[in-house]
């Protein structure tokens, strides 16, 4: 991967993992340990839709959050995978997303 970053996704088979139901109760920002992650990905609704088919869920609506300098809409949203682990996909890197806040 880029500029040195690793990350791991690991899945349990036997025994199996019991998911957590996709409810907003899961969705607690304030809640210990890791929140979320991030990732990037140019459609955000086709990113949703592709969870959802694989047993995952949407945790709130996608949101507008802004425009590139060519007119492309940022946009975001939050799922839940099947294991009730949050994603936020983003339309831009989150460098790119800081770059103009003062």
């Amino acid at each position: 991967m880029g500029n040195n970053v690793g990350f791991e996704v690991f899945e349990f088979i036997d025994p199996p993992h019991e998911p957590l139901p996709p409810t907003p109760a899961n969705f607690e920002y304030t809640r210990a340990g890791v929140f979320h992650i991030c990732i990037t990905a140019p459609d955000v609704d086709d990113a949703v839709k592709r969870v959802i088919s694989k047993g995952g869920s949407q945790a709130g609506e996608t949101v507008h959050i802004g425009t590139e300098p060519d007119g492309t809409e940022i946009k975001a949203a939050y799922v839940l995978d099947p294991w009730g682990t949050v994603v936020e996909v983003l339309t831009c890197s989150f460098e790119r997303l800081m770059a103009n806040r003062q």
